[in-house]
């Protein structure tokens, strides 16, 4: 047996509980000019405490779930576009135990490609921009691009 074959052999039995699959994996085909299949195997390997359930992580709560759990106030607002696209947006009026103020100047923060308002929270008061800013007397706007987890609908 080969160094690669005792250590598969090892990994599967080092495991246990954990689980293991080996596939043949199409993405990985070709058609070699000669006219045989080249085909590639892969193995995945289920690592329960290195996969943890992500529902179960205190980052996977929604964003104004995250800004209100600090004891800010939490708005959510709909918009819909020209075109019928339905649109989240969260806002953070003003700080934690403070008073809506019309005069607080407004800041509209948008994520950056595959992300969400949630990263503007997601750290946490004295860490994270959204806090930072209405700590700092701002009126907190945060968008989401279509396709994300807020703006889904149309």
């Amino acid at each position: 047996m080969d160094s690669l074959g005792r250590t598969v052999v090892f990994a599967i039995l080092f495991l246990g509980e954990s689980s293991c699959r080996v596939f043949l994996n199409p993405a990985m085909m070709e058609n070699h000019p000669m006219g045989n299949e080249i085909a590639a195997w892969s193995m995945e390997f289920k690592i329960p405490f290195l996969h943890p359930k992500v529902g179960d992580h205190e980052h996977s709560k929604k964003t104004d779930e995250m800004i209100a759990d600090a004891g800010y106030p939490a708005e959510t607002h709909t918009v819909v576009t020209d075109d019928g696209y339905i649109l989240r947006i969260h806002r953070i009026p003003h700080t934690a135990g403070g008073k809506y103020n019309r005069s607080r100047p407004a800041v509209f923060l948008m994520h950056g490609l595959l992300s969400s308002s949630a990263d503007w929270v997601v750290t946490g008061p004295g860490k994270a921009l959204a806090f930072l800013l209405s700590d700092r007397g701002y009126d907190v706007w945060m968008g989401n691009y279509r396709g994300n987890t807020y703006s889904k609908q149309h």
